[in-house]
């Protein structure tokens, strides 16, 4: 029984070293299989991307996604994917973006001195546009005072004229009045020498 029982010992660790050894050997194949599959979708994915909006890839890359994709491998489990998807927006992002900042750019860079120049001749004509003003509001101030004057003035000479008139007339009479005078004091001298000779009578 001894030797029965040793036989059976050594079969059950034959057989256990053989399922260890077919453990090894299944997790060996598994893993392959596992890197395979990992491989195939990574090359999927990497196909995808790289044909995502325009084609980047090269014919190998090509080959090799076609194929895996008949053998129904789809990529979707794979970062490649995302990277390519990503990259590729930011790239055609900062395209478009540098066509619309580079005219927009070379427009400011080439304009500024001439805005520049432009607002500097604005200022200088505000500037003179200033200076007319203050020297129309003068010479607006000037025409109403020489305006105020040559009323006053023409009031004087109407006042002049009037008195000149005044003074005409005054004189007339002056010499109206003398010239009776002398009619008078010659009547009155007659008178006298008359007076005189009837006193002599």
């Amino acid at each position: 029984m001894l030797l029965g029982g040793c036989d059976v010992t050594k079969k059950l660790d034959e057989q256990s070293a053989e399922i260890d050894r077919l453990n090894s050997l299944l997790n060996q194949q598994y893993g392959i299989r596992a890197a395979d599959l990992d491989f195939a979708e990574r090359q999927v994915a990497v196909f995808q991307g790289c044909t995502f909006l325009f084609n980047v890839c090269s014919t190998a890359t090509l080959t090799a996604g076609e194929k895996y994709i008949k053998g129904g491998f789809t990529g979707s489990s794979s970062a490649w994917w995302w990277v390519a998807f990503i990259g590729k927006l930011a790239g055609v992002a900062v395209f478009f973006g540098a066509m619309l900042w580079l005219p927009w750019h070379f427009f400011v860079l080439f304009t500024r001195p001439a805005k520049i120049e432009i607002d500097e001749a604005k200022n200088l004509i505000a500037g003179l546009d200033a200076k007319v003003n203050d020297a129309n509001r003068k010479r607006t101030q000037t025409l109403q005072q020489a305006s105020a004057t040559r009323r006053d003035f023409e009031r004087l000479s109407s006042s002049i004229t009037e008195q000149q008139k005044k003074l005409a007339t005054t004189e007339q009479a002056v010499a109206q009045a003398e010239a009776q005078l002398s009619a008078a004091n010659t009547e009155l001298a007659k008178a006298t020498r008359l007076k005189d000779s009837f006193r002599q009578f």
